[in-house]
């Protein structure tokens, strides 16, 4: 299994709970997120054993010959056209028959005003940690939006949690191009099924190469 865009491997972790003895490879070419991914695999001696980091970006992936999976999951919107179409390039001719592609979208297909909104919070000793995504079209390119990234460090206090000013914060911006799923399968030529995520998640999807059937 290939997992393009691991980021820090909480995917890359779950999956290879999940599916016992399959050898991964988790590509990620950001520097500070890929340092947390190789701790994370170093520190497992589970995940050492299988699981192989390197540092290319999509569309220019080393891949293995044959592949069982791929994961894309927030990493098709960082691409234009032409590099998804070098991206499937790659990946098609390794993708073994009964293979699978699970792709995360952004759940947008066109680019829109999206309110600031906190992803997720965890804790952590007598701090609290949040993470809130924005965006925008992006100008006068329109089919393109600015997505920004805050992380914010609160101490935690439980009986004012609503008053704090972040201990500090953390901000990015970066370009994304949003479309839908029936592009994604228009352009890889595969047939796409939405998978059930939980409320409030990223929309998930399964691309094979031949339709889903139902069982009577």
């Amino acid at each position: 299994m290939v997992d393009i865009g691991a980021g820090t491997g909480l995917v890359t972790e779950a999956v290879a709970r999940a599916l016992p003895g399959v050898e991964i490879v988790a590509c990620e070419p950001a520097v500070a997120m890929r340092a947390v991914l190789t701790s994370r695999v170093f520190s497992d001696p589970y995940l050492r054993s299988r699981v192989t980091i390197t540092a290319d970006a999509a569309p220019e992936l080393e891949l293995p010959d044959r592949i069982g999976a791929v994961l894309l999951c927030g990493v098709l919107g960082h691409l234009d056209a032409d590099q998804r179409r070098r991206l499937w390039e790659r990946i098609l001719p390794r993708l073994s028959p009964s293979g699978v592609v699970v792709v995360e979208l952004m759940g947008v297909d066109h680019p829109l005003v999206l309110p600031e909104t906190r992803l997720a919070t965890a804790r952590a000793g007598h701090h609290r940690y949040e993470w809130w995504l924005s965006g925008a079209p992006d100008g006068a390119d329109t089919t393109r939006m600015r997505l920004h990234s805050a992380w914010r460090v609160y101490r935690h206090h439980d009986d004012r949690d609503h008053d704090e000013r972040p201990l500090r914060e953390v901000h990015d911006s970066y370009h994304w191009i949003p479309f839908g799923l029936s592009q994604v399968a228009a352009e890889s030529g595969l047939h796409a099924r939405p998978l059930s995520t939980r409320p409030g998640a990223p929309p998930l999807a399964v691309l094979t190469r031949a339709p889903a059937t139902t069982s009577r």
